[in-house]
């Protein structure tokens, strides 16, 4: 499962769908403590009923009708492109919805929602062209429209946020990646966008079989600092997950069943969990409702996710003794053969 677009056409019609799919992927991205930008945010409500609005992984946040608020927002150098989402009344199919695609990080941003409900938002040109292309992409499209908006505007900001949000988070071969980022101008490859699809490829090409998988160490849900290198096993399943991904639970029954015909010498599973930092409880909740029997860690900052782009979920990957890659989303039939069960 794509966890952000998986149908483009129409998850665009639920904005809670989106919100929640979209903020998943956009914290997978690289950042650092030193490398931010701050902008400042105001939300002007006009209307007669509530504006709920979601950015990153922060919890929702609301403005009540005739009211207005604004407040300064810190966002990692990785994370732009990204979307700012607005929904007005309560949540469902049918509410009035805008999702703002920012690209700069040095401007203001004033959001007023109107007395009828119109969403108004000023945006500069490759904002708004990065918005045509969201609003006019379907799954059958978004190659072709993707393209086309790439080949016409090599110099623009908003053909790199393009590459990264229609390509990078489906499931599309690294070169065919590269060769979109190849047609970039040189100042749009050093911008932001450009320099987080640069660090998407060099992740896909760590990713691969036969590679050595890179230590880690992160914390369990009793705060323990777990690593791989100490985990001993002949066979290591790496899990990536959150908690509101479906597939990834529909997937964790069979693979207890497996799991537990295993001893730990032979075969052990590591879950690493990516819902943000500020959804620690939910994921120690769902871990407490699932009863999962495997280590679980969260990788809260996405710094395995990130090192190896792993965009899609759930992702798994199966390493040897040596941590290495033997294979990437393996079945449980392909698990049996490996284990010999």
């Amino acid at each position: 499962m794509n966890p952000v677009l998986t149908n483009p056409g129409n998850v665009m019609k639920h904005p809670i769908v989106f919100l929640l799919s979209l903020v998943l992927f956009l914290g997978h991205l690289a950042h650092s403590q030193s490398d931010s930008a701050a902008f400042f945010i105001k939300i002007v409500n006009q209307s007669r009923e509530t504006v709920h609005f979601h950015i990153l992984d922060q919890k929702d946040s609301s403005v009540e009708a005739g009211r207005e608020i604004g407040f300064r927002q810190k966002v990692f150098s990785g994370y732009f492109p990204f979307y700012f989402s607005l929904y007005i009344g309560e949540p469902s199919p049918d509410s009035k919805s805008k999702v703002l695609c920012i690209l700069s990080d040095t401007i203001s941003r004033e959001i007023r929602v109107s007395q009828t409900g119109s969403i108004f938002f000023a945006s500069d040109h490759s904002e708004k062209l990065l918005e045509y292309y969201n609003d006019h992409k379907t799954e059958a499209n978004f190659q072709a429209l993707s393209d086309s908006i790439v080949d016409s505007n090599p110099d623009d900001i908003a053909s790199a946020g393009i590459i990264k949000i229609g390509y990078c988070q489906y499931d599309i071969e690294t070169k065919d990646i590269l060769t979109r980022y190849n047609k970039l101008s040189k100042n749009v490859k050093e911008s932001l966008a450009g320099k987080n699809i640069s660090k998407y490829i060099e992740g896909r090409t760590r990713l691969q079989e036969e590679k050595i998988f890179a230590d880690f160490s992160l914390e369990d849900s009793s705060h323990s600092m777990i690593s791989l290198s100490g985990t001993k096993s002949k066979y290591v399943l790496l899990d990536f997950w959150f908690s509101r991904c479906g597939p990834c639970i529909a997937s964790f029954p069979d693979l207890t069943k497996l799991y537990q015909r295993t001893d730990r010498g032979q075969f052990q599973v590591i879950g690493l969990s990516v819902d943000g930092r500020n959804q620690a409880d939910l994921w120690k909740s769902t871990l407490a409702a699932l009863h999962l029997p495997w280590i679980n860690l969260h990788d809260m900052d996405y710094k395995v996710c990130n090192e190896y782009s792993v965009g899609i979920f759930p992702t798994k990957i199966l390493l040897d003794q040596d941590r290495r890659i033997i294979k990437i989303d393996p079945s449980i039939s392909d698990l049996e053969k490996i284990l010999h069960l």
